[in-house]
């Protein structure tokens, strides 16, 4: 997974070959919500200010969750 912040966005690029969704949860002081998002993905901060974290969550087909990949305050 490849992260690049920029002073308006966030952008996520994820190379993994598996098949299975991606979710983003985002905190701001304290759990915000969770989206499914594509493996490029551009998170522009106008939309969200000031977040804690980010967590990346791969989910399998069967519906199983990996442990997040956690990128704290850019």
């Amino acid at each position: 997974m490849t992260i690049v912040s920029s002073d308006d966005c966030l952008r996520i690029d994820i190379v993994d070959s598996r098949e299975g969704t991606y979710l983003r949860s985002l905190y701001m002081e304290s759990y915000v919500g969770c989206y499914p998002i594509p493996k490029k993905y551009v998170f522009r901060f106008n939309k969200v200010k000031k977040f804690e974290k980010i967590d990346i969550i791969y989910l399998s087909e069967k519906g199983e969750m990996s442990e997040p990949a956690t990128f704290k305050k850019f």
